[in-house]
């Protein structure tokens, strides 16, 4: 399982690459850019990595998931704009986790980050927008989340 695409920040990102190995690139499909600069991508990225149980292991050379798979992907994708796990970890340590329950469809873990407290929340799209008042936008600011409806 790989990611494949990426909406973030009011953009579609293409990500390259196959396994779970961190070969590939994450590039604007809008300018074929590569993403590693835009801030609402990597909190998006972040997301995946930290509320995250699985990990990348190298095994007879290869690159294995162990747990998920979904999990392992996302891990995969965040590796792909430079996104370091042990690095994340430190910088926001994990304190307590509300695990994945099919009946909610999600999963969010709270984090420790310098003066504060950030969730990151993961799981079908419905629920995680139901939770949200606002976004990042590209810059790295926070917006209010635009209704689509």
């Amino acid at each position: 399982m790989t990611v494949q695409g990426i909406y973030s920040g009011d953009s579609m990102y293409s990500v390259s690459g196959v396994g779970y190995g961190s070969d590939g690139q994450v590039v604007s499909m809008e300018n074929g850019v590569g993403a590693v600069d835009n801030r609402a991508l990597k909190q998006c990225l972040r997301a995946g990595l930290l509320c995250n149980n699985a990990n990348i292991v190298l095994k007879a050379e290869r690159h294995v998931i162990e747990g998920d798979p979904t999990e392992g992907a996302l891990l995969v994708s965040a590796a792909k704009i430079g996104l370091e796990r042990d690095e994340e970890k430190a910088l926001y340590q994990r304190v307590d986790e509300l695990p994945f329950e099919s009946e909610w469809r999600s999963m969010a873990t709270l984090h420790e980050h310098g003066q504060g407290r950030v969730v990151y929340m993961k799981g079908a799209v419905e629920k995680i927008l139901e939770c949200c008042a606002k976004a990042v936008l590209p810059s790295g600011e926070v917006g209010l989340l635009m209704s689509r409806a």
